[in-house]
């Protein structure tokens, strides 16, 4: 479940506010496209309606709601979640979910992808590089390096 606690300062409720109206609006699965692999491991829901989250009372000195914001359902249980230092993005991971069980999130398109069409091994935990483009992934056994951008597994010597 995503929730607006509205306790960060000026600047930064600001940008919070702008990633979770996207996530407050969208529509029942998301923005996941239905031929993607996410679509059977994840679905985005709004509690906007639910919640009625338009007339949430200010809790901050900012002006800043707090309230729960959107539902991630996933097929398997969450053992593991990571957010990107710019707080966009976030990885999952549900270490039964075979295939599935690394989905990355994207807050402001309330959207899902699946970035592994096979897993070797049990994913265990999952996180992203503080400064470059890779999310790593670790099992009982290895840890695997996953180049964001080129969406490719990372060679061992090139990082």
């Amino acid at each position: 479940m995503i929730i607006s606690t509205g306790t960060a300062g000026p600047d930064d409720a600001e940008v919070t506010d702008a990633l979770l109206s996207a996530a407050a609006s969208c529509k029942n699965g998301g923005n996941v496209a239905p031929d993607s692999r996410a679509s059977k491991a994840v679905k985005w829901i709004s509690l906007k309606k639910k919640y009625n989250t338009s007339k949430a009372t200010p809790i901050s000195a900012y002006g800043g709601t707090s309230g729960p914001i959107a539902l991630i359902r996933t097929n398997k249980d969450i053992s593991s979640l990571r957010w990107h230092r710019k707080g966009d993005y976030f990885v999952t991971v549900s270490p039964k979910a075979g295939a599935a069980s690394v989905l990355i999130h994207q807050l402001s398109k309330a959207a899902s992808q699946q970035p592994f069409g096979k897993m070797k091994g049990e994913a265990q935990l999952a996180c992203f590089h503080p400064q470059k483009p890779f999310l790593f992934v670790a099992s009982k056994e290895h840890v695997r390096v996953y180049h964001l951008v080129k969406q490719v597994m990372v060679k061992r010597e090139l990082y």
